[in-house]
């Protein structure tokens, strides 16, 4: 299974698979044919045959039984191998690791060099998977590449190539050249003979061309792949796996999450049947972004840690992936200090310094959120306009915030022309929202209204709460600065409303402010008594005082902290003029304030 991860709507022609794959012979010489977990047997009802049917099967221990079988007393290359495999899907990392590496002896000594390379490749995927050592790994693939050197074009060639496409579009973030690597790829694949290859190859090209910004055609040969994936017409499911996670990570890059959660549910399905830990694991991680960006943030967390502690036992090397995820869940829940010790973790990552450039930002340092925005956009090609979206949002407002307009300017007019090209509602709200926030900056109030409430629309139709509740307040602060405060409160009010149900404290408490700062309507007083005027959040603090609740407990109730609380009791005692909560009651209602 490949370390990174990528979704289509069925039941259209076009996701058929393209000709030249669907023409492609079935009975390949043996020596063509792709390195398989699915084996199916030469026939006979010997150990080594009935332990590849098992494998076919994904019965893992039965294949491991049967392996064992055939390797007592000797050293069968195939039936080492056909062992790691069922190590590898049992996660006895250990058991694994001594097969392979004693086939990968024996396939030598043998002068078989195709299978040593082939042995040699998925070994450097566990060095780095299970122990996350790189440099191993990349040794091994170099020696992959030195043994299949003057050998006969195989599948071993295709998965090199794949190999090395994938590294240059999610590691070296070059999508123009991994799109042309991914075409040499399917060309070798093609050659060799490997229809499950091929498949990949398209999907790696259809990621890398997404990536570059040209959605409509990689969208339309991820389609094609994973409706090949998922179909039944693939049989090796370590080409499988990657393959459906290609199009979740490209429908997460142009923001159309309905489409992501409707695979990762049929991911899900699979990778339960195929009993494969490794893959549950990280299709979990994947589909709490989903939940997250739907809101559903209790459900988004414990897909989260489940991921993580799944892959902490079995795959230590991909666990780190969940970490910029449950960060980011954390910064939106307000918990700042523990999203910065989480980002800090993968801080190397372009989503650990995203992660701490937007929480730089939410601290109101501008500079430093700049700062790391500006690194993280160095990390990525021109070409790779859906990678740098995020960079550059972030980046615009710190800008505004810094008032540097003109800078500001470029950059909005960057982020709506990639807003325009991948057309998916989300990033369209998100370009508006920061086109908002430059014409508020100028001044502009009746611009940046008409920019927010696109925004808010485009947002509640897409499903993301948390993204509209933010929009409502900009809105707010708009309609504040054209002079209409009944409208500014009720929008206030609602996004106040939808974050508190999320759990987002710290914006609630900004939200909180704002009201605090709107002008209040006068209160009436009792004959003799001096008028009290108190804020809508602390009439609201009050009643719960009334109600015998304590700090605590309304703290709970209105989704802030205690220590929020206390000060909205101490400015009520100040106001009222009380020297306790029962006096400021039963003051507050004698001047019908509750």
């Amino acid at each position: 299974m490949l370390s990174r991860t990528g979704v289509p709507r069925g039941g259209s022609r076009r996701f058929g698979i393209p000709r030249e794959l669907a023409s492609m012979p079935r009975d390949m010489p043996a020596h063509r044919r792709p390195p398989r977990v699915r084996m199916s047997p030469p026939g006979g009802g010997d150990p080594l045959s009935r332990g590849r049917d098992a494998l076919a099967r994904c019965d893992w221990s039965a294949a491991r039984d049967l392996f064992l079988e055939t390797t007592a007393g000797s050293d069968h290359a195939e039936a080492l191998e056909g062992l790691g495999w069922a190590f590898h899907y049992l996660d006895d990392e250990e058991h694994m690791f001594d097969a392979r590496e004693r086939a990968y002896r024996v396939y030598l000594e043998r002068g078989d060099h195709r299978s040593a390379a082939r042995v040699a490749m998925w070994l450097a995927f566990d060095y780095a998977e299970f122990r996350g050592d790189r440099a191993v790994a990349s040794g091994l693939f170099e020696r992959a590449r030195e043994l299949l050197a003057g050998v006969e074009v195989s599948a071993e060639h295709a998965w090199l190539a794949i190999i090395e496409a994938h590294e240059v579009l999610l590691g070296e973030k070059d999508p123009t050249r991994a799109t042309a690597l991914a075409t040499d790829a399917l060309r070798i694949a093609l050659e060799a003979g490997s229809r499950d290859l091929a498949v990949m190859a398209r999907a790696v090209e259809g990621l890398a061309r997404v990536t570059a910004g040209h959605i409509e055609e990689g969208m339309r040969r991820l389609d094609a792949a994973v409706a090949a994936a998922v179909g039944g017409e693939m049989q090796d499911i370590n080409a499988i796996g990657p393959v459906c996670c290609y199009i979740i990570h490209a429908c997460e890059r142009v923001r159309d999450y309905e489409r992501a959660s409707q695979w990762c549910e049929r991911l899900k399905e699979l990778t339960t049947r195929w009993s494969s830990q490794a893959l549950l694991g990280t299709c979990r991680v994947q589909y709490a972004g989903v939940l997250m960006s739907r809101g559903e943030w209790r459900a988004a967390e414990a897909e989260l840690t489940a991921g993580r502690d799944l892959l902490a036992r079995v795959r230590p090397g991909l666990a780190r992936g969940a970490l910029p995820r449950l960060a980011e869940l954390r910064r939106r829940q307000g918990d700042w200090e523990e999203a910065a010790v989480l980002f800090r973790r993968v801080e190397h990552t372009p989503l650990g310094q995203l992660g701490l450039a937007e929480l730089a930002y939410d601290q109101q340092d501008f500079a430093g959120a700049a700062d790391l925005a500006e690194r993280y956009l160095r990390r990525f090609a021109a070409d790779d306009q859906l990678e740098r979206a995020p960079g550059l949002e972030l980046l615009a407002r710190t800008r505004i915030a810094q008032h540097d307009d003109r800078a500001a300017a470029a950059l909005v007019a960057e982020i709506q022309g990639i807003a325009t090209l991948v057309g998916t509602p989300p990033l369209a709200a998100s370009a508006a929202v920061t086109a908002g926030l430059l014409e508020l900056a100028r001044g502009a109030f009746g611009d940046a209204r008409r920019r927010f409430e696109d925004a808010v629309d485009l947002f509640s139709r897409s499903g993301c709460p948390f993204e509209a509740g933010c929009a409502r307040l900009e809105l707010a602060r708009a309609l504040e600065a054209l002079g209409r405060p009944a409208p500014s409160r009720a929008e206030a009010l609602g996004a106040r409303q939808a974050l508190a149900h999320l759990g987002a404290c710290r914006l609630v408490e900004r939200i909180d402010a704002f009201l605090d700062g709107l002008t209040p309507a006068p209160t009436a007083g009792a004959k003799g008594e001096r008028r009290a005027t108190l804020t809508a959040r602390e009439v609201e603090v009050l009643r719960l005082v009334a109600r015998g609740l304590s700090d605590k407990e309304i703290a709970a109730r209105l989704s802030l902290s205690p220590h929020t609380i206390h000060r909205h009791v101490s400015n009520i005692l100040l106001k009222l003029e009380q020297p306790s909560r029962a006096a400021a009651v039963a003051l507050a209602t004698r001047q019908a304030l509750m």
